[in-house]
């Protein structure tokens, strides 16, 4: 297109990035090792490129916020539940002690 874009190239020397393609047959080939990358911005906020990327990164924020929230209807108080579930593990626990020791006594 007709916009300027600043392009900066960074090493990646602690990170292992490889460039794979996929052959016959869906047969993955390894075809180098990527010791460097290129990084591009646009040049200008008032660019076309940064309004696009801005707006896509507002509404992706957007979206991550409405995913976290989740409304739900539940019929037992979870609360309880959560206690009677750890009572039985801390029951299961007494039983296998008492087995054990029952066991060594033999």
């Amino acid at each position: 297109g007709s916009e300027v874009l600043l392009a900066t190239e960074q090493p990646l020397e602690s990170e292992h990035a490889h460039v794979f393609a996929r052959g016959p047959k869906s047969l993955i080939e390894c075809h180098g090792v990527l010791s460097r990358r290129l990084h591009f911005q646009p040049a200008t906020r008032d660019s076309a490129t940064h309004r696009t990327l801005m707006s896509k990164v507002q509404n992706t924020a957007k979206m991550g916020k409405e995913r976290k929230i989740r409304m739900t209807s539940t019929l037992s108080d979870p609360e309880k539940a959560k206690e009677a579930m750890e009572k039985l593990e801390e029951e299961k626990k007494r039983l296998l002690l008492s087995q054990d020791r029952a066991g060594a006594h033999f």
